[in-house]
This record gives structure tokens, sequence and C-alpha cells, in this order.
């Protein structure tokens, strides 16, 4: 599928999905998912979620997001620019 089709690829639409996919999965309120959100802290997010979170993030967007790297991130805003870099990248 190329970049035109409508996989999430920007900020927003991944920050979107983000908030939906933690709502539907843990009953998060969407108004709590912001870039400055702690993932683990904040949104009680465990590694076994953000794996879950890359797989669903990978279906998404068709981006190659490398697990390591999202281990990295330690708010919702870290995550995102993961994202937005391999996005920007495959332009």
């Amino acid at each position: 599928m190329s970049p035109d089709n409508d996989r999430v690829l920007d900020r927003d639409k991944l920050l979107a999905f983000i908030a939906g996919w933690l709502h539907d999965r843990r009953g998060v309120d969407p108004a709590q998912v912001v870039e400055a959100a702690r993932l683990g802290d904040g949104l009680d997010v465990d590694s076994l979620e953000l794996m879950a979170l890359v797989v669903d993030l990978r279906k998404a967007t068709g981006l190659d997001l490398d697990t390591e790297s999202l281990f990295d991130a330690d708010t919702v805003g870290d995550l995102l620019s993961l994202a937005e870099q391999l996005t920007t990248r495959r332009r």
C-alpha cells in the first residue's frame, strides 16, 4: 500500500489512533492521551501492552516500527516522534 491511502501516517492521526487504542483496550479517557502523557507511570501501559500497541500500529501504518526503539519511548510524544521519523524516511 502506498502512503497516499487511508493508513494512519500523520502525527494527529497517530495520536488519535493511540488514544482510541488505549480507550478500547484499557478504558483510558482519550483526553488524557496527550503528547506529554507518560506511557508507564501516567497511562499504565506495561511492556506487553506496548508490544500489542506496536503490532496494531504496524498494521495501521505499514511502517516497520523498531520494537527496541519503542521501548525507549517514555511519553506518547516520544512514540509519535519515532513513528513520524519512519514516515518521513518512507517518503
